[in-house]
């Protein structure tokens, strides 16, 4: 991955990076989540206990965009984040509506969900998100991703 043409990083680079701060007990568990083209190539590598890695595309896909801002020329947003965003958003909302109704509020969401609803159609994600937890210390249902 290339940052303003001069810098890169790289696969390995962050799966090194990972494994020290591991041995350095700077963190129990990480999400790491890559979203640009070819962002599999970024997640590979890491094979440190307790970091589960996501990306918004395979090695070898590109992955897209959501919105197109016309007037600044620009893309203002990814179609990965904008489904993350709307998976947390519905969380929210039906948190506020339980709260409203006094009822009793969902139970909270897993990495589980989110993989899944990522993949659904409702993500509407044209790249395929892959994920790398093989050396994750819980297993995606049991790893509460918001209250």
């Amino acid at each position: 991955m290339k940052f303003q043409d001069y810098d890169h990083v790289s696969g390995a680079d962050i799966a090194s990076a990972f494994q020290q701060m591991r041995e350095q007990r700077r963190f129990n568990e990480i999400l790491f989540m890559a979203d640009t083209c070819h962002a599999g190539s970024l997640i590979e590598g890491i094979r440190t206990p307790g970091v589960f890695g996501m990306a918004s595309s395979r090695r070898d896909e590109n992955s897209y965009s959501r919105y197109h801002d016309h007037d600044l020329g620009i893309s203002v947003i990814d179609e990965f984040t904008s489904a993350t965003l709307k998976f947390f958003q519905m969380h929210e909302s039906a948190k506020h509506r339980s709260v409203e109704r006094g009822t009793t509020p969902p139970l909270p969401r897993t990495l589980e969900d989110y993989l899944k609803f990522l993949q659904s159609p409702q993500g509407h994600m044209r790249s395929t998100v892959v994920h790398n937890g093989n050396f994750f210390t819980r297993k995606p249902r049991y790893a509460t991703c918001c209250c």
